[in-house]
């Protein structure tokens, strides 16, 4: 029994549809993407059993440019799933071991079966059930909510919250600033429907991700906690997949492919590839567990992750951007940066707390001070390093990886000095004929097809340089700006004015996060559909045809 003032989560759902979403949601999943595996690889041209179909990222390129440009640079990873499993557990009572050992289980079934294909097919079906879970949230939080129901009693709300528990280091302790030394703040009306009544939500609660299931306690009952575990389960089935897609592809091309067995064929490396995502899924789930009993929770894990990442963001965006990077500039940055920013975290968590342990490395302080300066001095010293003797890379080799599957459609890709590697034939005689005497035509008329060929795929690959790079400025035009106005325009301002919400201008605020989230949803939903309704359409139709047996 709880102590007074303890804050206890209540469960508002029994252990079975813990176990009931966990299990039998996943693998409902996994039965849906498997079919569509099966319609994919009988009515188009694509097939998940393709090395390069079942594995090809962003996270797998990145590594091979990566590599031929730089050489072999140990690549990174860090991510757990442990922050759904006490989502589950909170709203449950499922017990948090078996979370986190069953959630992998489900993912890795239609991973192993669909590969790539099937990763992305399933995060557009999980975004769709996201966005309606928040469209859900948005309008019953503002329009129909008995206790909310409105932009001015939200409003009520967080101003009595301001009052009874202020946040210490936002100005006058206001749930509406920007005015916020501790980032931002989820902040909830403490009313006697909240799980931990009438105590808030204690900080360990808070960190460990159970703010949106409070919340959702608190203005649909057992109706919102259903529907915050969906969003909680596809979220980290989302994240699972694409995280075993990508170390699978790691695992099986930078290693496997590269210092075990350089000859392997396009089956070979999806046959790893399997292996290699049943044994992560495993390690995934006993990863958590162990996190889970060090008292490590998901708060911990995304400051810590700032700790370790920082240090790699320049080396790696100058990979791919600057010609004069140098092996020593990206290892001198990544690892210089990671010292100097461990070095930084244990100094400021001494300095500013007292005391180095667990909990306060894991403060926001302590890991500002880390990840500031890794990410300063990676900047320093990979720009400095390579400046000493600074390469002239073309990255033509970027541009040369070649297809590893086997078969007619599994053609290298020429690089930019074909035609210097083009052998001249001396059995070819003035006189027309080769040494055994067959016509020299024939020998002409085969260089012939083959420097079309060479010059068309030049072509090809100079036109798709100039198409990546029109689209690389206007990518970047957008991202500066819309970071400009995220970051900088609109927050700064109102973070150094102290400046708190009146009504009027939270209500603005408001209905421009609710625009935001709808056009959020009309791209994330309709646009791929648009995108793909080519192959919807050739799939659809070979699908009916084989049903009424027309040609």
């Amino acid at each position: 029994m709880s102590g007074t003032g303890e804050s206890v989560f209540k469960p508002l759902l029994g252990q079975g549809v813990g176990y009931g979403v966990v299990v039998g949601v996943g693998f409902f999943f996994a039965g849906v993407m498997l079919v569509l595996t099966y319609l994919q690889s009988k009515y188009s041209d694509t097939s998940p059993s393709s090395s390069e179909e079942f594995t090809v990222g962003l996270f797998l390129y990145s590594n091979r440019v990566e590599r031929c440009s730089k050489g072999t640079v140990a690549e990174r990873l860090a991510q757990c799933e442990i922050g759904g499993a006490a989502t589950v557990n909170a709203l449950t009572g499922m017990s948090i071991e078996a979370a986190c050992m069953l959630l992998p289980v489900g993912i890795a079934v239609y991973v192993i079966f669909g590969g790539l294909r099937a990763t992305f097919v399933c995060d557009w079906s999980h975004t769709i059930i996201l966005f309606i879970v928040i469209y859900i949230f948005v309008f019953r939080t503002y329009g129909t909510s008995p206790d909310i129901g409105s932009y001015s009693k939200m409003y009520e709300l967080l101003q009595q919250a301001g009052v009874d528990t202020p946040v210490l280091g936002n100005a006058q302790g206001s749930y509406l600033t920007m005015k916020s030394n501790q980032g931002l703040v989820f902040g909830a009306a403490t009313i006697p429907k909240f799980p931990t009544y009438p105590n808030p939500l204690s900080a360990s609660q808070a960190s460990a991700g159970l703010a949106a299931p409070a919340a959702a306690a608190v203005l649909m009952g057992k109706g919102g906690a259903i529907a915050v575990l969906l969003v909680v389960f596809m979220a980290v089935t989302s994240a699972a997949s694409a995280e075993l897609i990508g170390v699978s592809s790691l695992f099986s091309y930078d290693l496997y492919r590269t210092y075990y067995r350089p000859q392997a064929s396009g089956k070979e490396i999806v046959r790893v590839s399997h292996i290699f995502i049943c044994v992560w899924a495993i390690w995934m789930g006993c990863w958590a567990v162990i996190l889970n009993k060090a008292k490590i929770d998901l708060g911990w894990l995304f400051y810590v992750q700032g700790v370790a990442l920082s240090p790699a963001v320049v080396p790696i965006g100058l990979t791919v951007t600057w010609s004069k990077l140098t092996r020593a500039g990206v290892f001198a940055g990544t690892i210089g940066g990671l010292i100097l920013g461990m070095c930084s975290w244990m100094i400021g968590c001494w300095k500013i707390y007292g005391t180095i342990n667990i909990t306060n490395l894991a403060l926001p302080y302590s890991a500002v001070c880390s990840g500031l300066t890794g990410l300063l001095f990676s900047g320093i010293l990979t720009v400095g390093v390579s400046l000493i003797n600074p390469d002239n890379y073309d990255f033509k080799g970027t541009r040369a990886i070649a297809r590893y599957d086997d078969g007619p459609s599994a053609k290298p890709i020429p690089s930019d000095h074909a035609w210097e590697k083009e052998p001249s034939s001396p059995s070819i005689e003035k006189d027309g004929t080769s040494e055994n005497g067959a016509d020299k035509n024939k020998d002409r008329v085969s260089v012939i097809d083959v420097t079309a060929d060479l010059a068309e795929s030049q072509d090809k690959d100079t036109e798709m340089r100039k198409t990546m790079k029109a689209v690389f400025k206007r990518a970047a035009v957008y991202s500066v700006i819309l970071t400009l106005i995220v970051m900088f325009i609109v927050p700064l301002p109102m973070f150094f004015s102290h400046y708190i919400f009146s009504e009027k201008f939270y209500a603005f605020w408001t209905t421009c996060t609710i625009l935001w989230v709808l056009m959020s949803g009309a791209f994330c939903i309709v646009l791929p559909l648009w995108e793909s309704r080519t192959e919807i359409a050739h799939i659809l139709g070979g699908a009916f045809r084989s049903m009424t047996g027309r040609p």
